[in-house]
């Protein structure tokens, strides 16, 4: 995980990479706390409404590819998720979504990813991710929902995860790495 610019205080991309190994345990909830100081640019970027959300769990992946159910402007990055045995797995892309309030947290991130392998078409996964800020430093600390393990009637076993949060002037590096 990292930033993808090393400059204190300026705008970056955010890379986080999930991996397991053949034997390893599934993946299933992921929690991850961004480094202190770390944080988000909001102005212009708008929530993926929640009607939208539920929208594309119901809709085919073909149809959530060619025609996002959220709007642009809440689009902050992609995923990439990597599945089943082997050297070789299968890889499913999505998209990331800025949303509201989850679980208690007053943001959230919407992950959806078209489930579409060849000609087989599963819908859509979408996962919630809350962003929980702590009050007194504003580090974020993120907090998956629980990863599907089937989908489509299908063991799915995800051997990574990768996300990049890659809107452009969204995410901000510290401005410095002193102790608190």
């Amino acid at each position: 995980a990292g930033s993808t610019v090393a400059t204190a205080g300026a705008f970056s991309d955010f890379h986080v990479k999930l991996d397991r190994d053949d034997g390893d345990q599934y993946l299933g909830d992921l929690n991850f706390r961004m480094p202190p100081g770390f944080t988000g640019d909001l102005r212009g970027i708008s929530y993926c409404p929640e009607a939208a959300i539920l929208a594309a769990a119901n809709r085919s992946g073909s149809d959530e590819k060619a025609a996002p159910s959220c709007p642009a402007s809440s689009f902050v990055g992609t995923s990439n998720v990597a599945a089943g045995p082997g050297s070789h797995p299968f890889h499913a892309f999505g998209r990331m979504y800025l949303a509201g309030p989850l679980n208690g947290a007053p943001l959230s991130l919407a992950a959806i990813t078209p489930a579409l392998a060849g000609p087989y078409d599963y819908g859509n996964v979408v996962v919630r991710v809350g962003l929980h800020i702590d009050p007194l430093t504003a580090q974020v600390t993120a907090v998956s929902d629980t990863l599907p393990q089937i989908i489509g009637g299908v063991a799915i076993r995800m051997r990574s995860i990768e996300v990049n949060i890659d809107r452009q002037n969204f995410t901000i590096n510290p401005t410095n790495c002193e102790p608190h």
